[in-house]
């Protein structure tokens, strides 16, 4: 390899390596994208979704999810308040971070949130919000972990916002599969 080349090789890599480890503590870095409320300043999932029924079958259909959705729906749901139309539920999560093996998952903290489905005529809205991560003694919001400048701040951090929104997004989804009418099934023999 000619010098001119290797040289160019030697600079490409060295630009790399201060792209990958130049990075000072407390310098800001990009954050996985959460959705947070401009209200509240909380990562917050809302979304009021249209369909066609009663505030009292919408509010069955919710309770009916919350009941096969979570292991443990009696602790789970904190309010059922079928004339108001709204259940509450707070719920909790694992997250996980890579041992130092490299291989191994492991238990790094416990995030729990509040998810409230309110029914009215013709739609549902579901909120989740109040995220708080519980590791020992230590329970913080999930918000802190929003902020790459703070001095506490680590890129796992991106892998535990990712992880909450992943398992967000799957209940989500199950939510609103679960809000579909069932089909009646008929007994025509």
């Amino acid at each position: 390899m000619n010098k001119s080349i290797r040289t160019l090789v030697i600079m490409l890599a060295a630009f790399a390596s201060i792209q990958a480890f130049g990075q000072k503590k407390g310098e800001p870095v990009e954050v996985y994208p959460m959705p947070v409320s401009e209200q509240t300043k909380l990562i917050t999932y809302q979304d009021v979704v249209p369909m066609k029924a009663e505030p009292a079958v919408l509010y069955d259909r919710a309770f009916e999810w919350a009941k096969h959705f979570f292991q443990n729906p009696t602790k789970v749901i904190q309010t059922a308040d079928k004339e108001k139309g709204v259940i509450v539920c707070r719920s909790n999560m694992k997250i996980h971070t890579t041992a130092k093996d490299g291989k191994t998952e492991v238990m790094a903290g416990i995030v729990t949130y509040e998810l409230k489905i309110e029914a009215r005529d013709g739609r549902y809205r579901y909120t989740i919000t109040n995220f708080t991560c519980k590791n020992g003694q230590v329970t913080q919001a999930c918000e802190q972990w929003l902020d790459s400048s703070k001095p506490e701040w680590t890129p796992v951090r991106n892998k535990h916002l990712e992880e909450v929104d992943t398992n967000i997004k799957a209940l989500i989804e199950s939510l609103e599969n679960g809000m579909e009418p069932k089909e009646e099934v008929k007994d025509d023999w």
